[in-house]
C-alpha cells in the first residue's frame, strides 16, 4: 500500500495552510517511461471511467491523437509525432496531463482561496467548488494544462487520482498499463528506479536519454523518461519552463505596491481635509450673488450617464479588488460571491466603456486643455489649499478635472485592451494573458487612486458639487467661485 498524506502543504491566495499531522510525509511521483509506450491509450480510458468523464468528440486531422488537445472532460492523452532525429523519421508518443510541479504557477496566480491546494505529497489538485473561473491558472501554467469549460465556468486538469491515493492505491492510468511504461510510488525510489532505466537505454543506443523534471518549476511530480533527451520540443515538451516572472511578480510586488500606493491615496485625502478643509463659497461671495439663485450645470442626459459610469466604475473596483487581493476577496460577495463577481467583471467593464465613451462625447470640446489650464496645473498647491488670491480662473471645468478626464480616457483603453486579453486567454495566448493581467492591475491601481480623489473632491472636499450632479444645477455663488470663466463666458 502507498503511504500518503493529504495534509495541505500549500494552497492559493492564503498565507498560511493547515497545520501537517504527519511530521514525515513521503513525496510521490508518477514515472512515465516513455521507451515503453506503445500509445495503446489504455491510460486515457482508465482516467475518463474512473472519474466519471463524458466523451469527447474525435476528429480526423492527420495523428493517431483522439483530440488535438487536452480538454475540460480530457484530462489525460497520448501525443503522436513525427520527427526527424539524426537523419531518421522516428514517431515519438508522449502521455500528456498535469505535471504536478513542486512550484506550481497556477497556485501562484489564483486568487482564489484555496481554489487550487498542493499536498504534502506534492500533489496539486483544483477546488472546483472555489473556482471563480478568472483562469489565470490557465495563462501561468508553462505546460498549458489547466482547461477552462465555459458552460460550467470551471478549470479542470489532471488531479493525480487523489482520491485512489489516499486509499492506499495508484493513479487509474498507472493501474491500468499493459507495459508499465506508468509506474507510481515513493519519489526516492522511483527516482532510483528511473537513473536505471536511464542506464539501460544509453546502453541500447540512445545515448541523450534523459528524466525530464524541469528545474524551472522546482522539479515535478510527474516525470517522464525521454529516450531522445535532446529533443524536448518534439514530444511537444517545453525545453526550459518556468512560473514566468510577470506572474510571479503581479501577485507579488505588484500587489504591495497597489495597496500601498490606494492606502496612501485614500490617507492622503483625509490628510488633506483635516489640514486644508472644505472648498467652501465666502461669505461675502455667497452674500454677493445670492445664496439661493441657482444656474443649469449639468442636463438630465449627461447626469445619467455620469451616474451610470460613477456606478460601474464603483462596480469594477468591487469586483476588482476581490480579485486583486486575496485579503479583499470577501468583497465578491457584494456581488453574488466569488464566480458571479468574476463571471459580471467584464460585463460591467463592457457598461463602463460604453456609457464613458458617451461621457466622452459630450464633454470633448469642454474638456479641451488650454492655457489658463496648464496655470491652473502649474499653480495646483494655492487650489488644494484654498488660496483665493492665487487660484486661476477656471472655465466650465478646471485644469485638474481635465488631466483626471484624459488620464481616465488613456487608462481605460489601456484596461480595455488588456481586458480582452485576460477575458480570452484561449484566443490571444498565455503571454498576451499573463501580460495583459499586469498591465490591467497596474493600471487599475492609478484608475482605483483617482477614483478615491475624485469621490473625495466632489462628495467631501467641495461642497455643491454633488448636487449639480444630482439636480443639475448649483448655486450662483459655486459658480462664480469655482468656475468664473464659464459664468463670465455665459455658460
Amino acid at each position: 500500500m502507498i503511504e500518503n498524506s493529504i495534509a495541505i502543504k500549500n494552497a492559493s491566495a492564503v498565507s498560511s495552510n493547515s497545520p501537517v499531522i504527519r511530521t514525515e510525509t513521503p513525496a510521490l511521483v508518477k514515472l512515465i517511461d516513455l521507451s515503453r509506450c506503445t500509445g495503446c491509450k489504455a491510460c486515457e480510458v482508465a482516467c475518463k471511467e474512473w472519474n466519471n468523464l463524458p466523451p469527447d468528440k474525435t476528429e480526423n486531422f492527420g495523428s493517431m491523437q483522439l483530440h488535438r488537445s487536452l480538454t475540460p472532460t480530457t484530462w489525460t492523452m497520448v501525443y503522436f509525432n513525427e520527427a526527424v532525429i539524426g537523419g531518421n523519421v522516428k514517431y515519438l508518443m508522449r502521455k500528456n496531463g498535469c505535471m504536478h510541479c513542486e512550484n506550481p504557477a497556477c497556485l501562484t496566480a489564483c486568487p482564489s482561496p484555496y481554489a487550487i491546494v498542493q499536498y504534502e505529497n506534492g500533489i496539486v489538485d483544483f477546488n472546483q467548488d472555489k473556482c471563480t473561473g478568472c483562469q489565470f491558472c490557465v495563462s501561468a501554467c508553462p505546460f498549458n494544462i489547466p482547461q477552462f469549460d465555459a458552460v460550467s465556468n470551471r478549470v479542470y486538469k489532471c488531479t493525480l487520482c487523489i482520491d485512489r491515493i489516499d486509499a492506499g492505491l495508484p493513479p487509474s492510468c498507472a493501474k491500468a498499463c499493459p507495459t508499465s511504461a506508468i509506474t507510481f510510488g515513493e519519489k526516492h525510489k522511483i527516482l532510483s528506479n528511473a537513473k536505471t532505466e536511464i542506464k539501460k537505454l544509453v546502453k541500447r543506443g540512445f545515448k541523450n536519454a534523459k528524466l525530464y523534471s524541469p528545474k524551472g518549476v522546482g522539479g515535478t511530480h510527474v516525470m517522464t523518461i525521454l529516450p531522445y533527451g535532446n529533443n524536448t520540443e518534439d514530444y511537444e515538451l517545453p525545453k526550459n519552463p518556468e512560473v514566468s516572472p510577470l506572474t510571479t511578480f503581479t501577485k507579488g510586488p505588484l500587489a504591495v505596491f497597489g495597496g500601498l500606493f490606494m492606502g496612501l491615496t485614500t490617507l492622503g485625502s483625509f490628510a488633506h481635509l483635516i489640514t486644508a478643509g472644505q472648498s467652501k463659497v465666502s461669505e461675502a461671495l455667497a452674500a454677493k450673488e445670492g445664496k439661493e439663485e441657482e444656474i443649469d450645470r449639468h442636463n438630465l442626459a449627461t447626469r445619467i450617464i455620469h451616474w451610470t459610469v460613477a456606478i460601474s466604475a464603483v462596480l469594477l473596483t468591487v469586483s476588482g479588488l476581490s480579485l486583486y487581493s486575496p485579503k479583499l476577496f470577501w468583497l465578491s460577495n457584494i456581488l453574488g460571491g466569488p464566480q458571479s463577481s468574476r463571471f459580471l467583471h467584464p460585463w460591467i467593464g463592457v457598461i463602463f466603456l460604453i456609457s464613458f465613451g458617451l461621457l466622452f462625447i459630450r464633454w470633448f470640446k469642454d474638456m479641451a486643455i488650454k492655457p489658463y489650464d496648464i496655470d491652473f496645473i502649474k499653480n495646483i498647491y494655492s487650489y488644494l489649499i484654498h488660496d483665493e488670491k492665487n487660484i486661476v480662473k477656471s472655465d466650465k471645468f478646471n485644469g485638474g478635472q481635465k488631466l483626471v478626464f484624459w488620464c481616465f480616457s488613456a487608462g481605460l483603453a489601456l484596461l480595455f485592451i488588456s481586458g480582452l486579453f485576460i477575458w480570452f486567454p484561449g484566443f490571444f495566448g498565455s503571454f498576451a494573458a499573463r501580460f495583459g493581467l499586469f498591465i490591467h492591475e497596474l493600471t487599475a491601481i492609478f484608475f482605483i487612486s483617482a477614483i478615491i480623489a475624485h469621490f473625495y473632491l466632489s462628495l467631501i472636499a467641495i461642497p455643491g458639487s454633488l448636487a449639480g450632479m444630482i439636480t443639475g444645477k448649483v448655486r450662483l455663488s459655486w459658480a462664480r467661485f469655482h468656475h468664473a470663466l464659464w459664468l463670465n463666458n455665459g455658460k
